[in-house]
């Protein structure tokens, strides 16, 4: 009777971890569920996240006298990321590349790789 009672709780466990899990349907997908990154060699780093429709943009400097971030709705299709900051009401667009875990993305000529 034990071994009953042990065996239907790890099946209902089982069955509870695996219907909560996310699931990747395409490229937008993959770039939410995840936050991005790069180190740069100058100490500076990148860091890209989305939660939901809001992404954040960010470009931290080793000693924090430079300061960039973009923040806002964040709109992804098949090959751009549009963040409409909130302070500036401006749309930034990147064009994106993703291949397994590294994101290169593309704005105003500049290109960076951020790794998952």
């Amino acid at each position: 009777m034990k071994l009953f009672k042990f065996l239907i709780i790890t099946v209902f466990c089982a069955v509870l971890m695996t219907s909560c899990a996310q699931t990747v349907s395409n490229t937008a997908d993959e770039i939410r569920m995840n936050k991005w990154s790069a180190k740069l060699k100058s100490g500076s780093s990148v860091n890209l996240s989305v939660d939901d429709d809001f992404g954040t943009f960010q470009v931290k400097s080793k000693d924090r006298d430079a300061r960039v971030k973009l923040s806002g709705l964040c709109v992804i299709d098949s090959d751009s990321i549009v963040i409409i900051d909130s302070k500036d009401k401006q749309s930034y667009r990147f064009s994106y590349k993703l291949h397994n875990n590294k994101l290169k993305l593309e704005y105003n000529g500049g290109k960076i790789t951020l790794k998952r």
